[in-house]
């Protein structure tokens, strides 16, 4: 009867047909790899140097850029990487380069990006709470704006600026959420920015001149991240667009309209009740809209406001995940298989992002690619109970000694690395020339005890 039973709902080999993409139905994602410039030195790497470590990709990272550097160019727009996402050198260095702006949240990155070649008026100092010293250590480095989030934060940068006898131009984030099947960890996004009332309410204040020394140059929303229905930016345009409308019959013009970041990757299967029932039937996750489609969906809303104001906007987007999230891969080796629980001798500590937000793409490197696919879970190697990268993820039939990439380690991994149990691997760094060079040395014990205080005794 148990045999019977799955097979009564073996969905896996049924394929829906495709939809639109501006729409919220997609059809099912194929079996993810890692980039293919990426597999041979994954091999040689592994033989080489061991297990575990992060391997990137230079090209991928410039190819994404140069899609938003084309897309954007028929309308005065702002792409800002947002650097919580991925701070390496290499990484900034690049991004400084070719032209992209930066979006920061503290004052180490403040000096970091400063270091990595970003010169002010490229770098836009953002964050839900920001303190007094770190508006202080903008307006003094002279970043090109600030996203506000609260009245109190902008009459203290109101104050500050006055002081220094300058007019610093601010953007409102105005407080927004996913609304198309958010995730589990989206729930509390609407706690970030001003309340649409709360926007007119400073608006006025400003059209009557009671916040001198800022000049409001736009207004931003952010609808969470990996989200999966371009749509959803044309709802959040839509709605900042009522808003810039009626700041303009107070008298306030705005002159940017800026949709935040979320942009996708396709590595990801985020958590979401949709993916929930399609891993109950045995279907693939539903597959993740191309990066075209966003833009897309922005440059057609952008327009019609414009059209509807008789001005055009600037349109900015603050793009972090999908910048360089698929450009890396985190690789380790099967150590133990205990029926469908499969232990790598790499960590969670290394992804640390939470399995209720979404769990990564992963795929057997090497011989073993070919075996039949089964479901399975994946564990890393510590004692740690969250130490899981992905429950009941399809791939082939794992065997110990294979090597398996886990996707999208470009994002939100060495950025938030955790050393509570397991120390940070090598991250190695394909340029575009195939050279493969170390972009993060492997953590030390020394490393991990710098910051110590050990005491006489």
């Amino acid at each position: 009867p148990g045999r019977a039973r799955r097979r009564l709902f073996d969905f896996s080999t049924l394929r829906l047909p495709p939809r639109a993409w501006p729409y919220n139905h997609h059809p099912m994602r194929a079996p993810w790899q890692p980039p293919p410039e990426l597999v041979e030195p994954i091999g040689r790497l592994a033989a080489e140097s061991g297990t575990p470590f992060f391997l990137f990709s230079e090209r991928r990272i410039r190819e994404v850029v140069e899609t938003f550097r084309r897309r954007l160019a028929p309308v005065r727009h702002r792409i800002e990487y947002s650097v919580k996402t991925n701070r390496e050198a290499r990484v900034l260095r690049l991004l400084a380069a070719a032209g992209v702006g930066v979006e920061v949240t503290g004052d180490w990155e403040l000096e970091w990006v400063g270091r990595c070649g970003f010169e002010p008026g490229r770098i836009t100092l953002d964050g839900p709470i920001k303190s007094e010293s770190l508006l202080e250590a903008g307006l003094a480095m002279g970043v090109s704006r600030v996203h506000v989030d609260s009245r109190r934060e902008l009459e203290t940068l109101s104050r500050l600026a006055s002081r220094r006898g300058i007019v610093q131009p601010v953007l409102f984030r105005v407080a927004e959420r996913a609304r198309l099947a958010p995730s589990v960890a989206e729930s509390a996004i609407g706690r970030f920015g001003f309340g649409p009332e709360e926007v007119l309410s400073v608006g006025r204040d400003l059209a009557a001149g009671r916040l001198p020394g800022v000049r409001l140059e736009g207004l931003s929303f952010f609808l969470g991240s990996q989200i999966l229905s371009p749509r959803a930016f044309r709802g959040g345009m839509e709605r900042i667009g009522r808003l810039v409308e009626a700041l303009r019959r107070l008298g306030v013009e705005v002159a940017e309209v800026n949709a935040g970041g979320g942009f996708p990757t396709p590595g990801l299967v985020k958590t979401s009740a949709g993916n929930a029932a399609r891993r109950l039937l045995g279907l693939r996750p539903g597959s993740v809209p191309p990066i075209d489609a966003y833009l897309d969906v922005l440059l057609e809303a952008h327009r019609d406001l414009s059209a509807r104001l008789g001005v055009e906007l600037a349109l900015g987007v603050q793009p972090g995940r999908c910048l360089v999230g698929a450009a890396a891969v985190l690789v380790g080796r099967v150590r133990e298989v205990k029926g469908r629980w499969v232990f790598l001798d790499a960590s969670h500590d290394y992804l640390p992002e939470t399995l209720l937000f979404a769990q990564r793409e992963a795929a057997i490197v090497g011989e073993g690619a070919a075996r039949p696919r089964r479901r399975v879970h994946l564990a890393g190697r510590t004692i740690a109970a969250s130490d899981v990268f992905a429950l009941g993820i399809a791939m082939p039939r794992p065997e110990v000694g294979d090597l398996v990439a886990l996707a999208d380690a470009g994002a939100y991994s060495l950025s938030r690395v955790s050393r509570s149990i397991a120390l940070t691997p090598v991250a190695w760094w394909l340029a575009e020339d195939g050279r493969v060079e170390v972009l993060r040395r492997a953590d030390t014990v020394d490393d991990a005890m710098a910051t110590t205080v050990t005491g006489s005794s």
